[in-house]
């Protein structure tokens, strides 16, 4: 079972992903198969270009929404990290 922190995001885009949570769908074979990708902290934080620290640390502020496991372990959302990576690239603030 995961646990979601809660945030509160002036991004609609955001918004909307704290509330999703893990599902499965059926599919053609009638094997359960996730809804939405998620990656460690690690692929994260290569993505962003920041140290996997920063990210646990953004998580537990509440500034990147994520998915905590069992064990401790923060998810993020596959779709949310590459729509930032993509708003920060047009900011100016990453450059490529």
């Amino acid at each position: 079972m995961l646990t979601a922190y809660t945030v509160e995001a002036s991004d609609p885009f955001l918004a909307e992903a704290t509330k999703r949570t893990l599902t499965s769908v059926k599919a053609k074979d009638g094997a359960a198969a996730p809804v939405n990708e998620f990656l460690t902290r690690s692929e994260v934080s290569k993505l962003l270009g920041v140290s996997p620290n920063t990210v646990t640390r953004w998580a537990r502020e509440g500034r990147l929404p994520c998915q905590v496991t069992l064990g401790g372990h923060h998810r993020f959302d596959r779709e949310l990290v590459e729509h930032l990576v993509k708003s920060l690239s047009r900011a100016g603030g990453r450059p490529d």
